[in-house]
């Protein structure tokens, strides 16, 4: 169900604007559901909704899928460990109605920790699997994943070492991180 409410406060935020902003003006008259001792201390802006929280800031004009969490990777976290029980619970069947609701709202999070879940998922589904179609597309698809992972650890280790307002190469490649 948080699936299911998180993607439909998603794709109303994410066609319409002015409600993300409505949503967090309610951070005055909604109680919030953290202790005082969060509130001072946090460098999170957005207002918790109980059953939703709603991000203050945009990543790159794309509103990422938090759910019930303060931060978009710790819901991607939850969705990946239920996906896993839900797919052990249902003699190894990927794609039901409650698994495919999960894998959306996981993709919107937009999360590169839940995207790398996701493919140790998938990856351990497809193993699992007895038919030989499943196992031809996964050695197909390795050479792509043996690639491209050691980029995206590069990529994340490159922008996590960046001194502020540094630019590597062409200007249109520059990385501003805030702290």
């Amino acid at each position: 169900s948080f699936s299911i409410i998180s993607i439909v406060f998603w794709v109303l935020i994410s066609c319409f604007p002015s409600l993300h902003s409505a949503l967090l003006s309610l951070d005055s008259i909604v109680p919030q559901n953290v202790n005082d001792d969060w509130l001072e201390n946090t460098t999170n802006s957005g207002t918790h909704l109980y059953i939703v929280y709603v991000a203050a800031e945009l990543v790159s004009g794309i509103y990422r899928n938090p759910g019930p969490f303060y931060e978009p990777g710790l819901f991607a976290s939850f969705l990946s460990i239920a996906l896993i029980f839900n797919i052990a619970r249902m003699q190894n069947k990927l794609l039901t109605r409650q698994n495919i609701v999960m894998l959306c709202a996981l993709i919107t999070t937009f999360s590169s920790a839940g995207y790398i879940q996701l493919i140790l998922i998938l990856l351990y589904y497809v193993l699992s699997q007895e038919s030989r179609l499943w196992k031809i597309l996964l050695i197909m698809s390795l050479p792509f994943l043996i690639i491209s992972i050691p980029y995206a650890i590069l990529l994340i280790l490159v922008t996590w070492f960046i001194p502020k307002h540094k630019c590597i190469g062409l200007r249109k490649f520059c990385y501003h991180r805030s702290t």
